[in-house]
């Protein structure tokens, strides 16, 4: 049986982590991607948190850790799962949906709380790929999927973009993400073939 291949996205909001997912999903066979951003918490806790705590949605309070913990186990497992997550960000709704994936040969876990999942994966072999991008252009992506995908106003979205680039900051110091021997850093499209290469040696 060919082992399961393990790959971790991070960077800031708007940093492309969705988009070099989707096109490493493109190049590569038997591959299955788990967005952290489909894994907030939902129910009332979490509406009445939303409302009082700043930036709730860029903290780990907002995510469900187990919930995303349980369906790592099962794909590193038996390299196949039975459904999938998608949130609705404007209803603040988790909705599951049924279908069977199987032989995964590659997981690609992708979004801002990438880092925290690394937790889970201290026996597991991996590639963490930090993507590197200037302030502005991120903040340019995140505002306009902001605008699009989530309903928001604009100026609500500088505001919301402010300050999950700082929380990502301190969470990448906190993490001390310079000195993880695993880390591989995208800046450019090109890069998505020295990924490929990586992917093609046992890790």
């Amino acid at each position: 049986m060919k082992k399961l291949k393990l790959l971790i996205i991070t960077g800031p909001s708007g940093s492309g982590k969705t988009r070099l997912s989707n096109l490493l999903f493109k190049n590569l066979n038997n591959a299955f991607v788990l967005s952290t951003d489909n894994y907030y918490k939902t129910g009332f806790t979490s509406k009445v948190l939303a409302t009082f705590i700043k930036a709730y949605f860029d903290k780990p309070i907002s995510f469900n850790k187990k919930l995303i913990r349980k369906d790592i186990k099962t794909i590193l497992k038996d390299k196949k799962l039975s459904h999938f997550y998608k949130y609705d960000f404007i209803k603040q709704k988790r909705l599951k949906f049924y279908k069977e994936f199987s032989e995964i040969d590659y997981l690609i876990i992708e979004g801002i709380f990438a880092l925290e999942i690394l937790e889970y994966l201290e026996k597991q072999n991996y590639i963490l790929i930090r993507i590197k991008s200037n302030k502005r252009d991120c903040r340019e992506r995140a505002c306009k999927r902001d605008y699009i995908e989530r309903g928001k106003k604009q100026n609500k979205s500088f505001k919301d973009f402010k300050n999950a680039w700082e929380i990502y900051k301190i969470k990448e110091k906190t993490f001390k993400l310079n000195q993880l021997k695993e880390l591989f850093y995208f800046t450019r499209s090109s890069d998505i073939k020295k990924i490929l290469k990586l992917l093609s040696t046992n890790i």
